[in-house]
Order: C-alpha cells, then structure tokens, then sequence
C-alpha cells in the first residue's frame, strides 16, 4: 500500500506531537490528584476561580520543573 505525502507528513507529526501530549495528560492528572490531595487537607478559596484553572495553574508549575 502506498502512502501518500499528505499521510507521511501526519505520521511525522503524529511522532512528533503525540509524546509531548502524552506528557501533558500526565502532568493534568497529576495536578488534579494534588489539588483533591489539598482540598482533603485543608479548605481553598479558589477566588472565582474554576477548578479546571487551579489545575492548569498547578500544571504549569510542575511543568516549569519537568521537562
């Protein structure tokens, strides 16, 4: 079966892309168990703040130190 450009190039990117979103999902879960973790301990204030930014917020800090 022959593939065409178009189809290459995606697999490319697939290989590419895929481990860094990968990574990302990983870094969401575990931000999530820390925030559920924080919330058994003690009582937050999110600030008008949904939980998907707390996480995100969480996320990003990890992420600063996991490369």
């Amino acid at each position: 079966m022959n593939i065409t450009k178009e189809e290459r190039h995606n697999r490319m990117l697939n290989k590419i892309i895929n481990p860094e979103i990968e990574r990302l999902k990983r870094v969401e879960i575990v931000s999530g168990i820390i925030l559920h973790n924080l919330k058994e301990k003690v009582e937050i204030d999110c600030c008008g703040l949904d939980e998907c930014h707390l996480i995100n917020t969480i996320s990003r800090v990890i992420g600063q130190y996991i490369k």
